[in-house]
């Protein structure tokens, strides 16, 4: 069982610093000299392979920059293009060992103490290069240069194998890919981007409706470099580097392939042939890169804008810095997390440095409940951002009260040893049962607090005598606020369960709406006293796909999405 801190006093998220920015720089304890690395960051922190001559090392490293003893994951071998991906809980690193044809690779459940090979390894026709890696909905995405011809192939964890690989365009010699993908359920997307002569074109590939499309970006010089590619919600942005000029160049489309939305230059990141991008939580697109000239510049960060096309700001600057040649990043949460070498570092410049962006942090994730060994409620959760420091465990009784934080707790779980679960037979005999909610927030490290995570209740006894709500009470005495809560499973199918409260009585509808605004059902219409409601909402009747649900009582309206995946 995890440490659990009972509180002594309350505090009120109002009291949170919640301002974000870049945290001080840090020096890793991580050596990489002139040697690749790749990062990817989740919950348990920042995780950082580093390609040293005849071995390749996996680095667990915190946000302070502290990395743990290093694991082999390679030794006494050449790798060839080692790339890192995962999700919340999984990582994986693909690479080419020795002199082999094959693409191997080896993955951890727990955070990087263990690692595994993933069986069977990729047999592609011919000597890959050019490999990296995405994950995506329980499929790891592979891109990769055989000749001069680009691959994509895909292992699925639910069959599982590698499908067959795909050439991306079979019309000509292409070079130079890049990877990348869109990660919101229910819509997954992988992208791919790579030069075809003086074409600079990308590939997406649908994962709920297994396809692919082409279009290009541009026609270009004939020296022209793909540097890389970023995607949100509605775009994709290509970025690439005209070798004549040294000048960066980027050009943005809609996923409908409408033409090109916004496109410039920069004169910078003269000496990169690579620049790597990451997507937030909050469907923004970021990449970061020097940022200047031969002589003067910074370490920047890139914004991406639908309308506007890319912004910078400062991530490191100092008089004596000199250009950077590679600056790799990973996103968490709504988190920005980056890592370079310059000739100022420690270790005579060949250790790593790094700074992150320190934003609100996102609700943990997955917050479910189970009856202890002990019968009381069991919470647990997962935190996305690996700079949690500590949870907050709210409760309410449904049969009468309000949100109240109980507790505080130093890990993923917490224990309610206040109430238990009903074991009298017949169950009429535990009077005093009643459904109890729970919800949880996660404070960083720099003092700032999320938003809650979904929902879970349990009919419990015990906390005392629940509050009897009579017909002649006021409503001033219930003490309800206008809440809609996020549905619980989500996605799911084909049965799911939403919250929701109203601080005064009134006429309440519930209704689902598909995509379109059709309505599929209405829940609730009829008037409702103050109190806590939760409906559940059967979709067996209903396709796969992103459905709306409202709830209206008085002049109080809000809407959410939830998702069905059959």
């Amino acid at each position: 069982m995890k440490k659990i801190v009972l509180l002594i006093m309350l505090f009120s998220s109002a009291s949170m610093t919640q301002n974000p920015g870049w945290t001080d720089l840090k020096e890793t304890n991580i050596t990489v000299g002139a040697n690749a690395y790749d990062i990817f960051t989740n919950g348990a922190g920042n995780h950082i392979i580093v390609n040293q001559p005849n071995i390749l090392y996996y680095y667990k490293m915190d946000v302070n920059g502290t990395a743990g003893t290093p694991a082999q994951l390679e030794h006494n071998v050449l790798v060839t293009s080692p790339s890192i991906t995962g999700d919340l809980t999984r990582l994986y690193v693909v690479y080419r060992k020795g002199t082999e044809d094959k693409i191997r690779t080896k993955y951890s459940y727990d955070g990087g103490i263990s690692w595994s090979y993933l069986l069977p390894d990729l047999d592609p026709d011919g000597t890959p290069s050019s490999i990296e890696c995405v994950f995506v909905r329980n499929q790891l995405h592979i891109t990769y240069l055989v000749g001069t011809d680009v691959y994509h192939s895909f292992y699925d964890l639910e069959v599982p194998e590698w499908k067959d690989p795909h050439e991306v365009y079979p019309s000509g010699p292409t070079s130079d890919p890049r990877i990348t993908a869109w990660n919101e359920q229910g819509n997954e997307q992988v992208f791919i981007t790579y030069m075809n002569g003086r074409d600079f074109r990308w590939t997406r590939y649908n994962v709920n409706n297994p396809g692919y499309s082409n279009t290009f970006f541009h026609t270009g010089g004939d020296y022209d470099i793909n540097l890389g590619i970023g995607v949100d919600d509605q775009y994709v942005y290509g970025l690439w580097k005209e070798q004549t000029t040294n000048f960066l160049k980027w050009m943005g489309k809609y996923w409908s392939y409408q033409g090109s939305i916004l496109n410039g230059s920069q004169n910078n990141n003269i000496f990169i042939s690579k620049i790597f991008t990451t997507e937030t939580a909050d469907n923004r697109a970021f990449s970061a890169c020097w940022y200047g000239d031969a002589t003067t510049g910074y370490i920047a960060r890139l914004f991406f804008d639908h309308s506007e096309g890319i912004f910078y700001d400062e991530i490191y600057s100092d008089p004596n810095l000199t250009p950077v040649g590679i600056v790799n990043l990973s996103a968490a949460g709504n988190e920005v997390h980056v890592v370079w070498k310059d000739n100022l570092g420690t270790n005579n410049g060949n250790n790593l440095r790094y700074k992150y962006y320190d934003d609100v942090p996102v609700p943990p994730q997955n917050l479910t409940i189970v009856k202890s060994q002990n019968n009381h409620p069991l919470l647990s959760w997962i935190d996305p951002n690996p700079d949690g420091s500590y949870y907050k465990i709210f409760r309410i009784n449904a049969c009468g009260g309000n949100w109240q934080q109980i507790a505080t707790a130093s890990d993923l779980d917490y224990e309610d040893e206040s109430l238990s679960y009903c074991t009298a037979i017949p169950p009429e005999e535990c009077e005093e049962e009643c459904a109890f909610h729970y919800k949880v927030t996660v404070v960083d490290v720099g003092n700032k607090e999320s938003d809650y995570s979904n929902i879970v209740w349990a009919r419990l006894a015990g906390g005392g005598k629940p509050q009897k709500i009579g017909a002649n009470d006021s409503d001033d005495n219930l003490d309800f606020e206008y809440l809609l809560d996020q549905n619980y499973p989500n996605p799911f199918n084909p049965t799911t369960n939403i919250s929701y409260s109203i601080k005064n009585s009134d006429l309440v509808t519930f209704k689902v709406f598909d995509v379109l605004g059709s309505e599929v059902a209405t829940l609730v219409n009829e008037i409702q006293p103050a109190g806590k409601y939760t409906v559940s909402f059967d979709a067996s009747e209903l396709p796969s796909g992103v459905y709306i649900y409202k709830l209206q009582a008085g002049i109080f309206v809000e809407t959410k999405k939830m998702i069905l995946l059959k």
